[in-house]
């Protein structure tokens, strides 16, 4: 028996939660393990909440979320920062340097953030994650909170030479919010009724309703772009931008070869000070064995591994390994397009029928904790732990499915009245051993209660257009947030990253209240009636929160202890020995 089928099969026979003596019972499973918190293209665009609510003032605040500290080596100190030197990274799939449009998977956003910059940025400040200016200089909130004035940076450049002007920033947003253009992650803005210019160097953002969080937002994977190359063109696919993307960021576009890397060079010119390294290089590494054994032999310098290949890469003495606190959860979307799926009692069968305890202590090795809904326990108060969590019972899943009126033919396979049967497409990227580990096992569970699964693994481009273009019935994903607990993105019915049809008029109610809610204790409140409400309904199958385990090459100094989508922030300080 293969280590991946023998790990699936303990989990099959998992009927109740493992013992951390039984996991290390287990053979080492090799490369396996969870794929989800290393370098994929992960679908941003949801948000989870800070401990303290923005004041919407200006200067450096607008907003906190406290987060616990890494573990291992902080990655960042020793010794004098030296110039020069090219710093590569993995990245799992080829990509796509144009902010307005790219899918949000991680590698376009790991990319862009050495190429462009937002208005505002995230930095760690001790045990915080604290929201602080970027391009802008500063800030300042009505007091309704209804509008937003952001002053900006003087002496900001393009890489070509242009200088930013607030009409950059205008562009930028009217095109997100451009129904004609296929932007990508609409909702994070979705709050902005217009964006107006007050003169060269202010910008001014009018809501469709009070928003406490919008500083928090706009930091979240929104880089202004260069309205002089790209007025005019097809927002869509600007082909000359394309083959050269401009920004404001610390490395400018160097060159992309499809399949093999990305690669970007310092930009002397760059308004908080030349990069101390000479270039990054993004290398295509699909594969995560792969990816550990270029670490490993000093090929890369950093990629986000597996539970399981830690043992891999212990005592290797050119390379640190750091377990990082990650603001995430990883689910199975439900196509609530599909008629089957819209009985909440096929829903909750499909939860009650896996047992997430068992895959935590397995496949993540104890390294994290099953997910209760889309608000992680990192972030403080706003979540709720006192949520329906729909513990492993096969029996009662059962006797839901039975209750929905699907009962089993004489194949084994459910019927409803009409005939049909209960098929499940059931969608997961190729490449990443964990996610296919779990897949695996739930189709194992679905068989069982007489669900007929189709397992779809398939290339992470291909996936994606399947996840946006709903051609599944359930598929794996996992969604890294900013800190905010705002869920328009994923959950509102109108929002364009809600990529699997949930509608539910009052969830979108107590979206919008809640995000407009100025007072943070009310605001808590409303976000805890959210995560009960979502917990009933099931509009996904919540698995579980993941640590962030960072291989890192130990020539590599200045890089913070935070999650990698946000680290890169702060390349322009990364230096290597």
């Amino acid at each position: 028996m293969m280590e991946s089928e023998r790990v699936v099969d303990e989990l099959r026979r998992a009927g109740t939660p493992v013992s951390r003596r039984r996991v290390l019972q287990l053979a080492a499973f090799g490369s396996l393990g969870i794929a989800g918190a290393g370098i994929l293209a992960a679908c941003g665009g949801g948000s989870e909440s800070p401990t303290t609510a923005p004041s919407g003032g200006s200067g450096s605040g607008g907003g906190t979320s406290s987060t616990p500290s890494a573990e291992g080596t902080p990655g960042g100190g020793g010794g004098e920062a030296k110039q020069g030197g090219i710093w590569r990274m993995a990245i799992t799939a080829n990509p796509t340097a144009y902010p307005i449009t790219a899918p949000g998977a991680l590698t376009d956003i790991l990319v862009n953030k050495t190429i462009y910059n937002s208005l505002v940025q995230y930095q760690l400040e001790g045990d915080t994650i604290e929201v602080v200016p970027d391009l802008a200089e500063s800030w300042e909130a009505a007091a309704d909170l209804s509008e937003y004035t952001f002053k900006l940076k003087s002496g900001v450049t393009w890489h070509d030479g242009e200088p930013l002007t607030a009409e950059d920033v205008k562009f930028t947003m009217d095109a997100v919010l451009d129904p004609n253009v296929n932007a990508s992650g609409r909702g994070v803005v979705s709050s902005i009724d217009s964006t107006e210019v007050v003169d060269e160097q202010t910008v001014k953002f009018v809501l469709k309703y009070p928003f406490a969080s919008l500083p928090i937002m706009l930091g979240y994977n929104k880089p202004i772009v260069p309205k002089h190359l790209l007025e005019g063109q097809d927002l869509n696919e600007p082909a000359e931008f394309l083959r050269k993307p401009i920004g404001t960021g610390p490395f400018k576009f160097q060159e992309f070869v499809q399949g093999s890397h990305l690669a970007v060079e310092a930009n002397p010119d760059y308004f908080e000070g030349a990069p101390l390294l000479d270039g990054i290089i993004f290398k295509v590494i699909p594969d995560g064995n792969a990816r550990v054994a270029q670490v490993r032999s000093g090929e890369i310098d950093f990629t986000v591994i597996e539970p399981a290949q830690i043992d891999a890469l212990s005592g290797v003495d050119n390379v640190e390994i750091r377990y990082v606190p990650q603001v995430n959860y990883y689910f199975f979307a439900i196509n609530h397009s599909s008629p089957k799926m819209q009985d909440v009692r096929v829903r909750q069968a499909l939860v009650h029928a896996i047992n997430r305890q068992a895959i935590v202590e397995q496949v993540l090795k104890g390294r994290g904790q099953v997910a209760t809904g889309p608000i992680n326990p990192l972030l403080g108060p706003y979540y709720n732990p006192d949520v329906p969590t729909y513990d492993y019972d096969p029996e009662r899943a059962a006797a839901l499915l039975e209750e929905a009126g699907w009962t089993k033919g004489q194949d084994g396979v459910l019927t409803n009245a009409q005939g049909e049967r209960f098929t499940l497409r059931f969608n997961g990227p190729k490449g990443y051993p964990a996610m296919e580990q779990v897949i695996t096992y739930a189709q194992q569970e679905y068989q069982k209660l007489g669900i007929d699964v189709t397992l779809e693994i398939v290339d992470w481009p291909v996936h994606l257009d399947m996840y946006h273009n709903l051609e599944y019935d359930l598929l794996m994903q996992w969604w890294i947030t900013p800190p905010d607990a705002d869920l328009y993105d994923h959950y509102h019915s109108e929002s364009s990253s809600n990529w699997w049809a949930y509608n539910n008029p009052e969830i979108d109610e107590l979206i919008v209240q809640a995000r407009s809610e100025p007072d943070e204790q009310a605001r808590i409140e409303l976000y805890h009636e959210l995560q009960r409400k979502l917990a009933e309904d099931v509009p996904v199958v919540y698995l579980y929160y993941p640590e962030e385990i960072q291989a890192m090459s130990t020539r590599t100094k200045g890089l913070p202890a935070m999650g990698y989508r946000d680290a890169l922030t702060w390349m322009e300080k990364v230096w290597v020995e």
